[in-house]
């Protein structure tokens, strides 16, 4: 667990242009609180690779996610869904890491990310797709 109250102070001791210049590279897990996310997903917003395990998943979170430029998203199943469910496109993301705790889950709506290329599905055993797109 991460000592929030100096983690915050450190965040404040920055401007915004700092952490959109140059967080390029960003991972969330569980271990942080979902005012220290929201915070985090504000503030980063120039993130191209994002490992985003944290089980908030509200509108404002996945707005904030939407709005990065990434080109790599690592999620859990049901954050990839919440995503799906804005129905806007992310055109740069051409790799995607799920984990999935249920075999039976069905993904859908991939259609947002149009230059997806590279997939691993963690269902208790990781999967590895590739998709190739002819030009």
């Amino acid at each position: 667990m991460i000592d929030e109250d100096n983690f915050a102070v450190a965040l404040q001791s920055k401007p915004k242009s700092f952490f959109e210049m140059n967080v390029m590279h960003l991972m969330i897990t569980d271990s942080v609180s979902e005012p220290v996310v929201s915070h985090l997903l504000s503030l980063c917003t120039g993130v191209q690779h994002l490992a985003y395990w944290s089980n908030y998943n509200n509108a404002s979170v996945c707005n904030d996610i939407m709005t990065m430029p990434l080109q790599s998203l690592e999620v859990y199943f049901h954050t990839l869904e919440a995503l799906s469910r804005l129905n806007r496109a992310h055109p740069q993301v051409t790799y995607l890491d799920v984990d999935s705790f249920l075999e039976d889950e069905a993904f859908s709506g991939l259609g947002w990310l149009p230059a997806l290329c590279d997939i691993e599905i963690n269902i208790g055993k990781r999967y590895d797709i590739r998709l190739f797109r002819k030009n």
